[in-house]
């Protein structure tokens, strides 16, 4: 390609900041740039965009009238390299960081250009029990951010505990290397409450991100739309990200959630919702024909990570068709059978009779116990913590 090609083509990068692909092509005839030019700009800007989104590692599927653009993180973003420089401080390897470079960014290739006049993207992300969903999401919001989306909305599950490990969490990764650039309405000891002027957070004036950390509670989630519609002005242009973790839980089939959250997208002009669930049975049984959360947009399956010990490993399965069965954990010999005589040690004969028994710690439980005592006691060695283990079992002594 020769030199003009190669500098008009970072001009239409430049652009696409703050311009749709489709108006970026249009600014590019107003600087006169030769219909030919253009057009081998948008054959590579689409070569680049569909690599991200069909050549990544995840298995997808998406809908096929659906507009793709994102090309991967650009040399000056804030949010994404800070959060890999986050990831190798604490000991990452640099595949590792690589493949949540590539799954992040195929996810962010799902989602509409944040200066569209309007959308509502829904989307779900499939991924293994304990396999770093919430890096995976929060890497999505870093690039998310540094192309430009405004409002980011975290529905964090049901309770106290996950809302306040997640806040705690976001803020580790992605507030604090970018301090100047966030705003945040909710903090780790408390969930949300309406500000008093929530324009403020929203005009065109104020460039900095906005976060929220919150529960998938009713009342919650009522005080939030209402503070919402009092800034229905500002929000015509302002691109929301929602993200949905545990996406299952209480989201789908409920009286006051599922609406709650619905309500939520409609006082927002641009939202794209995204659930992350590790068991996505409901999300995919929603009627696809009503208005819900179905993940029309797209679905990902995000693959298992290098060193993952789930219930595979674990236990093991049956090869699929096409798989060779050598690539299958066939599991760990990691089953007990208890006699039955054991449990009437331990479970009372009646109701009656419940608080006076005595379990008896013997058999099979007594053996289970030593060997948890044991595994600790070594879990414990490897982190260099001194525990007394000798003054619960003097056995282990």
């Amino acid at each position: 390609m020769s030199n003009e090609f190669d500098e008009q083509y970072e001009l239409f990068v430049e652009l696409l900041d703050t311009k749709t692909p489709q108006d970026a092509v249009k600014m590019l005839k107003m600087f006169g740039v030769a219909e030919s030019l253009i057009q081998q700009i948008r054959e590579r800007h689409e070569e680049a965009a569909i690599a991200v989104r069909e050549h990544a590692i995840a298995p997808s599927v998406f809908a096929g009238n659906q507009a793709t653009w994102y090309t991967g993180p650009h040399q000056d973003d804030k949010c994404w390299p800070a959060l890999a420089d986050q990831l190798r401080r604490k000991g990452w390897e640099k595949d590792s960081i690589g493949d949540l470079d590539r799954s992040s960014s195929q996810v962010m290739s799902m989602l509409n250009h944040p200066k569209e006049k309007q959308f509502s993207t829904r989307g779900l992300v499939v991924g293994h029990v304990q396999s770093g969903k919430t890096t995976n999401f929060t890497a999505v919001m870093a690039k998310a951010a540094d192309r430009k989306y405004k409002l980011f909305i975290v529905l964090a599950g049901v309770h106290n505990g996950l809302r306040r490990q997640t806040q705690l969490r976001l803020v580790q990764d992605l507030v604090t290397p970018n301090q100047a650039q966030w705003m945040q309405l909710t903090v780790p000891e408390k969930d949300f409450t309406a500000p008093a002027n929530a324009a403020a957070y929203f005009a065109k004036t104020n460039k900095q991100h906005v976060l929220c950390v919150i529960k998938k509670n009713a009342a919650v989630l009522r005080k939030f739309r209402d503070w919402l519609g009092t800034a229905s002005d500002y929000l015509q242009d302002c691109p929301a990200l929602i993200i949905d973790d545990e996406a299952d839980q209480a989201t789908v089939a409920t009286k006051t959630i599922n609406p709650l959250i619905r309500e939520i997208m409609d006082r927002l002009p641009k939202s794209a919702y995204v659930g992350y669930t590790a068991t996505p049975f409901a999300n995919l049984l929603i009627d696809p024909g009503a208005e819900d959360l179905y993940p029309e947009d797209f679905i990902i399956s995000l693959p298992k990570p290098k060193g993952h010990f789930g219930t595979e490993v674990l236990f093991g399965r049956e090869p699929l068709d096409g798989e060779d069965p050598e690539d299958v954990d066939d599991g760990y010999d990691m089953i007990r059978e208890i006699p039955d005589y054991e449990v009437d040690q331990v479970r009372p004969p009646s109701k009656a009779e419940k608080d006076s028994f005595v379990p008896e710690i013997e058999g099979s439980l007594r053996t289970a116990i030593l060997y948890f005592l044991l595994t600790s006691g070594f879990r414990a060695d490897r982190a260099d913590t001194r525990v007394e283990y000798e003054e619960w079992c003097p056995e282990l002594g």
